[in-house]
């Protein structure tokens, strides 16, 4: 490990009341923290203690200059933060740091959030922001944020500033396949897993297949296409998988000891990763029959981590939003297909998918809808203009992009921001029974 770059880490040299080479800041005297020093119960080493007398109107920090630093290297800065009595340690408990051209620069050249701390077996718990400095850097200021918690306390420790090894690419190449509608679920599996090998060959590693795809055109009911977990659409895809290497997800009527579920499966070259089951069931699916999944599985991968959903899952942002929580940095979805206004929402709404939380978002739609492939910014990389085939593009995972005034007053980051400027425990109502709706209107002439 490098050296620590920031000076009297260990709070033990003092400049009158506070550590050396730190200070507090807040906005203003009626909201800010009680500062003060403590000491480290494991330790017995002095600690920074941030209280909460403002209740939720708190909000302030401890912070220090790190200098000697070089545009275009990468840093680690990261602290140690034990909280007790906080309201929520993902909203109230942050490491933040701002790039500066110099120790005594006024404004920020760039800002960037830290992964927000989350309790685990022992008191302490370690944030870290892994960071290339930007042109024209030559310090960052770390700032160990405590905020709008009613009440509680939150202690720091070790702080460190370390220089790094720079992020690399992660090029991923994602597919959607599709293959004409068949009369039989044999038919179907052969087509589309036939354009699953094309894409493989032609350079995809992640493939994703339509909604129910052996179903599809043959006429039949979900239950009359239903098939268990280890059914023939999963030896198949295995198979495919195994033979190129590429990853492959796609949906089938599931059948587990008499229940009917809507699944989605994920298979790799070592077999099968994992599956989701359909969470939302339009009414159609409800009165066939079919049973909703509960959860909202994250896959890990050596590509990346891979979320799954099912057509109408798309029409519920919930879904995405609970994917990209749990980790998903690729979303996969099967649909038949979206007819809401023509088909025009289809694709505004999979590019909101992509925007709101950061993903790559790759589907694979029955024609003549379009199976597309979109970038964490919204992009459509590859559109199959609602023909049979497969498309593919690359994305690139590690990929940073910087926007002037994005939350902060200087360059933020939206995929680094959104994460940690949620504020979950205000969003109860998602979570209850629907009010009554609005009363009915009706236009001129209807």
């Amino acid at each position: 490990m490098s050296a620590n770059l920031v000076r009297n880490p260990e709070f033990t040299e003092m400049a009158g009341a506070l550590p050396a080479e730190w200070r507090t800041r807040s906005p203003r005297n009626e909201v800010a923290p009680r500062f003060s020093l403590g000491r480290d119960g494991e330790t017995g080493m002095p600690v920074l203690r941030s209280e909460f007398p403002r209740g939720a109107k708190t909000f302030g920090q401890w912070e220090t200059v790190v200098s000697g630093l070089e545009a275009g290297r990468a840093y680690s800065f990261s602290v140690e933060a034990s909280w007790t009595g906080i309201a929520s340690a993902t909203e109230c408990v942050r490491l933040k740091v701002a790039w500066l051209a110099g120790p005594e620069a006024d404004g920020d050249l760039r800002k960037e959030l830290a992964a927000p701390a989350r309790r685990g077996a022992g008191p302490w718990r370690r944030m870290e922001i892994v960071g290339v400095a930007p042109e024209g850097a030559t310090a960052a200021r770390m700032e160990l944020v405590s905020r709008w918690s009613p009440s509680g306390k939150v202690l720091w420790r070790e702080p460190a500033a370390c220089e790094a090894d720079p992020p690399q690419p992660r090029e991923v190449v994602l597919a959607a396949a599709v293959g004409p509608r068949g009369e039989t679920p044999e038919a179907n599996r052969a087509e589309h897993l036939r354009q699953a090998r094309a894409a493989a060959e032609a350079g995809a590693e992640i493939i994703v297949l339509a909604e129910a795809f052996p179903r599809a055109g043959t006429g039949l009911s979900s239950y009359e296409a239903a098939e268990p977990l280890e059914g023939p659409t999963l030896q198949a895809m295995a198979g495919v998988s195994r033979e190129t290497g590429a990853y492959i997800a796609g949906g089938i009527d599931e059948l587990d000891g008499g229940v009917l579920y809507n699944t989605m499966l994920l298979v790799g070259p070592v077999g099968l990763v994992g599956r989701y089951r359909k969470t939302h069931l339009p009414e159609a699916e409800c009165i066939g029959g079919v049973t909703p999944g509960e959860e909202y599985p994250v896959f890990e991968t050596p590509l990346g981590r891979i979320g799954l959903e099912i057509c109408y899952d798309n029409f519920f942002p919930e879904v995405a939003r609970s994917l990209a929580v749990g980790g998903a940095e690729i979303i996969l979805c099967s649909i038949a297909g979206d007819g809401r206004e023509g088909g025009m929402n289809w694709e505004v709404v999979s590019r909101a998918r992509a925007i709101d939380n950061s993903v790559a978002f790759a589907a694979a739609i029955w024609p003549p809808g379009r199976s597309l492939v979109v970038n964490q910014w919204g992009h459509v990389l590859a559109d199959s203009g609602g023909e049979p085939g497969f498309i593919t593009a690359s994305v690139d995972l590690a990929e940073r992009r910087w926007k002037q005034w994005m939350s902060v007053t200087s360059w933020g980051e939206w995929a680094g921001l959104w994460r940690h400027e949620r504020r979950p425990r205000t969003y109860g109502p998602l979570g209850m029974p629907l009010p009554p709706p609005p009363r009915a209107g009706y236009r001129k002439g209807t």
